[in-house]
């Protein structure tokens, strides 16, 4: 999103990209989510907030009227896997 956000700053290992997305919530969610973890759920920015001022916080990329997942949600099941040690 367009500055002045904090929420735009890139965590050290994590740029501000695709890529870096995937990579945080897939280790936040191999921390948080074994067995007894911390973490109790994650909700991923919906499709119903694909406007254009939310879109880029947004984990689905619209097209016309059609929104379609983003490679960033496959870490959410990915970061599962890890914390089950699988």
């Amino acid at each position: 999103m367009s500055d002045p956000h904090a929420w735009n700053s890139a965590l050290l290992g994590y740029p501000i990209s695709p890529q870096g997305a995937h990579g945080f919530v897939r280790n936040l969610v191999a921390w948080g989510g074994g067995a007894g973890g911390p973490l109790s759920g994650v909700r991923p920015w919906a499709p119903d907030y694909c406007t254009a001022g939310w879109q880029p916080m947004s984990h689905f990329a619209v097209t016309g009227t059609t929104a379609t997942a983003e490679p960033v949600l496959d870490a959410i099941a990915q970061g599962l896997q890890q914390a089950a040690g699988s």
